[in-house]
């Protein structure tokens, strides 16, 4: 076996995979191949993307119920509920369409009142692994219909301005939540790569002055020439 064949790097948290996000844990494996291939969701991502469909479809529900106590025509009702089903169901897309999915929202949270849970799902997925552009666009539009939104669907239960506000405070909690992962994500590769990169060599200062490599001697460094 030569020696000038490096020895294969372990892969970082070979025990703890399952803890981490997919995306996460597949960039921390050294020399992984990702031609076009998707990572293979984790345990914690199934997880997780239970918990966001858990959350779309509690809220569509209590979304649902509170309709009862508004004044609505049946086909709009209808048509509410079967957005908030097909939003609810689109969760499990979230990780493989992030950006469409946080677009596609926007008319659907606008139109449905049960939707609202998987919409800031999907809000909350963009944030976390997109860049910030997509976020300030797909947010601002979102935030900016809500004045619209409540005056056409009333909220029983709040008054219009505190309705509003309380809307655009749960939508940006939302957003800083996911900047604040996100943010987490980018510090354990920014640690992986600055763990993984070669240190320089030490430089002895004749070397650097001439631009010369200096001339080992018998009992010398062969880096910077001090005596060993």
């Amino acid at each position: 076996m030569s020696g000038d064949q490096p020895a294969p790097e372990p892969s970082a948290f070979p025990e703890r995979r399952w803890l981490l996000p997919a995306a996460v844990a597949d960039d921390l494996a050294p020399g992984a191949e990702r031609a076009g291939r998707r990572p293979r969701r984790t345990a914690r991502d199934w997880v997780v993307d239970f918990s966001c469909f858990l959350f779309a479809v509690v809220l569509g529900l209590l979304a649902a119920d509170a309709l009862e106590d508004v004044p609505t025509p049946y086909a709009v009702v209808v048509l509410d509920q079967w957005l908030g089903a097909l939003a609810c169901a689109a969760v499990w897309l979230r990780r493989r369409w992030p950006v469409g999915l946080a677009v596609a929202s926007v008319p659907v949270g606008f139109l449905s009142n049960t939707a609202g849970g998987a919409c800031l799902v999907a809000l909350f997925t963009l944030t976390v692994h997109r860049p910030f552009r997509y976020v300030a666009w797909v947010g601002g539009i979102s935030v900016a219909l809500l004045p619209l939104f409540f005056r056409l669907r009333p909220e029983p239960d709040l008054p219009y301005p505190q309705a509003v506000v309380l809307s655009a405070l749960l939508t940006l909690a939302i957003i800083g939540w996911a900047m604040f992962v996100r943010a987490k994500r980018q510090l354990m590769l920014s640690l992986r790569d600055r763990a993984g990169a070669p240190r320089p060599r030490p430089d002895c200062g004749r070397s650097r002055r001439s631009g010369s490599p200096a001339r080992p001697s018998p009992g010398r460094c062969t880096t910077c020439s001090r005596t060993g």
